[in-house]
């Protein structure tokens, strides 16, 4: 079907992206051939030269009482599955794995398969499993895309369905738990757990019986459900990226290699502030990133092409679009198609697209300063999909490192204002610590349905806020800090929040940061404010030329 086309290309991208799958169980069976090598710590499990598909197994045991049982697991069938895939699946025995072991192995892990009924205990064992890893992940703020199939012999699959659905909603607390129809899938922010059944299991329930995969099935079952977590136009985007940085990572490295080291030293000694060299190194390495993603053609992903299936797949074959816009007929998907490849933007496209469909200027003017209402349901669902674009296109993503720091493009607030910091670059890195300086603020305001310059979530209370520049010299206030040990000034994490304290110890929350083009852009804005020449001229001539 049509409709499929979209799932179709996402899983070609998933392919290429997954590579290491880790299953903790007790129970498996290993075949006749010589026992493969022990491998002793996770760095060697997933990491080094192991070609894709090669066996990792760790004392894998032979399982109690009949060799042919539910709960029993085929190893080598299950390796060989993965390996036809593309994948290096590594088999941990549950002694081991709690702790440290498993949560460092499965940080690096696509895919996570763990048992339910593991040396005798039903659940407990995977549930502190689990709960491990999820901690881990939260821990470390890494919001890993984590899918984990609990791959059981147990016939009560809702059952066990239902414990895990505890431990996942313990989990990332600022995310919603979705548990689907049949129950035996579930989502929270970045995880997605599905309850699998082995393949000799019994299952009462025809509903279910979907969920009985043969360990020959479950590399497809899974990268299918990874594919359920990762599914969008722009996600498909990133992993095709990722994915293509994967296969090139040995070819990016050698273009970054040691004869490079003797030039770095010396620029380093040339320039006038010798840790700039660490932020050129920096962009050193995502130019080649970049050169990657170039010869990839990784946007394609995104293409004309890509958005005719995700429209057949979001919204059905031959659909009508546009209810917000209350218009007299509907959008159809084929003039959604045009206005996607030729776009709106230029006033020939706007007349191009009327002379094809009939559709008044005016109603596509209405749609051009509204689009992303043609795809979305309500005005709230619209308000934060472009909230969320623009946030991502115009502000730096902040990790856990390194540290927020007040410099150019900053953003922050105080009891309802905000103000963007216009402090240069080369003023707010490799000061004097201890020493106080004055840092330079425009205010932003509320844009009262005027011109918009940033959208953002306000960190106070996730509520999306538009705000507007003003880029008068004369609006410019001045704050003073005291510089950090490390040559900056950094921010102080308070309850969830970061703040800069000012010398008089008003403190001002850190809201983001500007991408440097966008933040650079502001400071030409203002420099060119600031070069304005005031003349007396006649009045008459002035007024003709500003219309």
């Amino acid at each position: 079907m049509p409709s499929l086309e979209f799932d179709r290309r996402l899983r070609r991208i998933v392919d290429d992206f997954l590579q290491t799958v880790v299953v903790v169980d007790d129970r498996g069976i290993p075949d006749n051939s010589p026992p493969p090598t022990e491998l002793a710590e996770p760095d060697e499990l997933l990491g080094g030269a192991a070609a894709p598909g090669g066996p990792g197994i760790t004392k894998l045991k032979e399982p109690t009482g009949s060799k042919a049982d539910s709960h029993d697991l085929d190893a080598r069938e299950l390796i060989d599955a993965f390996a036809g895939a593309g994948m290096v699946c590594s088999i941990l025995d549950p002694d081991d794995a709690v702790g440290t072991r498993l949560t460092r192995t499965a940080a690096r892990a696509d895919l996570l398969v763990i048992d339910w009924w593991m040396n005798g205990v039903r659940g407990e064992r995977a549930c502190e499993l689990i709960a491990g890893v999820l901690k881990a992940d939260e821990d470390a703020a890494s919001r890993r895309l984590r899918v984990i199939a609990i791959y059981t012999g147990q016939e009560d699959l809702v059952g066990v369905a239902n414990d895990v659905e505890g431990v996942l909603d313990a989990a990332y607390s600022d995310a919603k738990l979705r548990r689907e129809q049949d129950g035996l899938n579930m989502t929270k922010g970045p995880v997605r757990i599905v309850v699998l059944a082995k393949a000799t299991v019994k299952l009462p329930d025809p509903a279910i019986r979907s969920n009985r995969v043969k360990e020959e099935k479950l590399p497809d079952r899974l990268a299918n459900e990874f594919a359920q977590l990762t599914g969008g136009i722009v996600s498909s985007v990133g992993l095709r990226a990722l994915a293509a940085v994967r296969q090139d990572t040995h070819r990016i490295l050698e273009k970054l290699g040691p004869d490079l080291d003797r030039g770095y030293l010396g620029h380093r000694i040339a320039l006038r502030r010798p840790s700039d060299a660490e932020a050129h190194v920096i962009e050193m390495v995502t130019a080649e990133i970049r050169a990657v993603l170039s010869a990839s053609q990784v946007g394609k992903a995104a293409n004309t092409e890509a958005i005719r299936a995700w429209l057949k797949a979001t919204f059905g074959v031959n659909a009508a679009l546009g209810e917000l816009f209350s218009f007299d007929k509907p959008v159809t998907e084929s003039q959604v198609v045009r206005m996607l490849r030729d776009g709106l933007g230029r006033n020939e496209a706007l007349a191009a697209q009327h002379e094809a469909d009939g559709r008044s200027k005016g109603d596509l003017k209405k749609i051009r300063d509204a689009a992303t209402n043609l795809f979305c349901n309500t005005e709230s669902e619209a308000e934060d999909s472009d909230g969320r674009f623009a946030t991502r296109m115009m502000f730096r993503t902040s990790y856990q490192k390194p540290r927020r720091r007040l410099h150019l493009g900053t953003i922050v607030g105080r009891s309802g204002r905000f103000w963007i910091c216009v402090q240069p670059f080369c003023d707010s890195e490799a000061l004097n610590p201890g020493e106080v300086i004055s840092f330079p603020f425009l205010p932003l305001k509320d844009p009262n349905k005027g011109k918009v310059d940033f959208v953002f979530a306000d960190p106070s209370d996730t509520s999306w806020q538009s705000l507007a520049l003003q880029g008068s010299p004369s609006d410019l206030e001045s704050i003073d800090f005291e510089v950090g040990v490390d040559g900056f000034v950094p921010a102080s994490k308070d309850h969830g929040h970061y703040f800069f304290r000012a010398v008089e110890r008003r403190r001002f929350r850190w809201v983001g940061e500007l991408k440097p083009d966008f933040a650079q852009r502001i400071a030409s804005q203002l420099g060119h404010q600031f070069a304005r020449v005031g003349v007396d001229e006649p009045e008459i001539l002035r007024r003709k030329r500003n219309g």
